[in-house]
């Protein structure tokens, strides 16, 4: 799995399986949403949804492990759903594209990744940007699906786990917003993906300062910015590897920002550390490659220790 995403990523060439579940999100949408009743609706579509693509994911699992070395396609497909490849390329990207184009090209790229307003960032605000898409997105897109992975081999099948688990971080993505289609529909899928990735958060946190330390970073300021700043954000996850990231590596995240127009007065997490440079980037990147290795490492140690 770690190979397969390491050396090929995400092949651009073929559809993304998470394309096919945001698919089957929105035929079951189609079909729940309504008037009335909506937090109701917004539990049964989830059930629907998971039912439908944890069942498709089972019925692949049994079809390919029909034939010799089956479980070796279906750590390759288990890797399609990880994205570490993808989440420490952002930072290369945008540091390219700087180079190349100046600010106005890097504000034009992390628009891809963020949803405020990028037309009037300053180099520095592009930096912690991109630096909050790369600690955020460890989460969701390396230790959670990780975890998954190994949960789902516990239960049979590593490739269900993760489509379990890539399947409620896409309804998080598509229908977790607080507007007025979602904001009770929406629900359940928000909560459920606060839920998942409680632990993983939590334990992100922890490898990201033992990687800070071995590429340079401060494990102890890390920690105590981690104490004080990991609720600093409105998602109960996301601050804990933002914090862990920031105060390993002397950085300040966050901050105000403009939304549609509008300034937000967001925390800063990090307060009174220095802005960060550009190679910072290459540092978090090691940093995520290694956090990903520690925690494979450490699972598979005790399944050594414990049988």
């Amino acid at each position: 799995m770690l190979v397969t995403d390491a050396v090929f990523g995400d092949p651009l060439k073929l559809p993304h399986p998470v394309i096919g579940i945001g698919c089957i999100i929105s035929w079951w949408e189609a079909r729940w949403y309504g008037e009335g009743l909506h937090k109701v609706r917004g539990g049964c579509f989830l059930v629907s949804v998971l039912a439908t693509t944890c069942f498709l994911a089972l019925l692949i699992h049994f079809a390919i492990n029909r034939i010799p070395g089956g479980w070796i396609l279906e750590s390759i497909l288990c890797g399609w759903l990880l994205a570490t490849k993808s989440l420490v390329e952002v930072g290369d990207q945008i540091n390219r594209i700087f180079q190349e184009e100046g600010i106005a090209g890097a504000r034009k790229m992390i628009g891809n990744f963020v949803s405020r307003d990028t037309d009037r960032l300053t180099e520095s605000d592009v930096l912690r940007a991109t630096i909050e898409t790369m600690a955020e997105n460890i989460v969701d897109g390396v230790i959670s699906p990780i975890c998954f992975y190994y949960l789902g081999m516990i239960f049979g099948s590593p490739l269900v786990g993760m489509v379990f688990y890539k399947t409620i971080n896409t309804l998080d993505s598509m229908v977790g917003y607080r507007n007025e289609r979602y904001m009770d529909f929406g629900t359940a899928s928000a909560r459920l993906d606060d839920l998942v990735n409680w632990l993983p958060a939590r334990v992100s946190a922890g490898l990201i300062l033992l990687a800070g330390s071995v590429t340079g970073g401060n494990f102890a300021r890390g920690w105590r910015v981690l104490k004080r700043d990991r609720h600093l954000h409105d998602s109960p996850n996301s601050a804990y590897a933002e914090a862990s990231m920031a105060g390993v590596y002397g950085c300040r995240l966050g901050g105000p920002a403009l939304y549609f127009g509008e300034r937000v007065e967001r925390p800063w997490i990090g307060q009174g550390l220095l802005d960060p440079t550009w190679p910072l980037l290459h540092r978090i990147k090691l940093n995520i490659w290694i956090t990903q290795l520690l925690l494979v490492g450490l699972v598979e140690g005790g399944r050594w220790i414990w049988g």
